[in-house]
């Protein structure tokens, strides 16, 4: 059976492939580029289902990460563009270095919804579904 999942996971990726093969010639770049992305998100994927990425789980950096990523993907455009938009029409500075304070805000903000709304809320209707009666 393992076998098996092997072939069909080799099968996918060769159906893929052609897929963005047969794109017109005038995106050759961008198939290239289609096909690389492709191939590492299976090959990610790939990892992960038959368990060689169980390492990841013990940093702790991509723990905190992981916790703080939904609050940080609802925010960050929002509240990044305010930030920039500062920066670039008030301050008229157009330099990169401040691109890393709307990063560094919006994380610091992503924890605090985290800590403050996300957790108490889980633990709330974790109590109220679990609830006996």
């Amino acid at each position: 059976k393992n076998v098996l999942n092997h072939i069909l996971i080799f099968l996918t990726l060769c159906s893929y492939l052609v897929l963005c093969s047969i794109k017109s010639e005038e995106v050759l770049k961008s198939n290239f580029i289609d096909s690389v992305a492709g191939l590492l998100f299976f090959l990610l994927f790939y990892l992960f289902v038959y368990g060689k990425l169980n390492w990841l789980g013990e940093n702790r950096m991509l723990l905190f990460l992981g916790k703080i990523s939904y609050p940080w993907y609802l925010i960050h455009q929002n509240i990044g563009y305010i930030i920039l938009y500062y920066f670039f029409i008030y301050k008229n500075n157009e330099s990169g270095l401040y691109v890393i304070i709307p990063i560094i805000i919006t994380i610091v903000m992503a924890y605090l919804i985290n800590l403050y709304i996300e957790k108490p809320s889980y633990l709330y209707l974790k109590r109220k579904l679990l609830k006996t009666h």
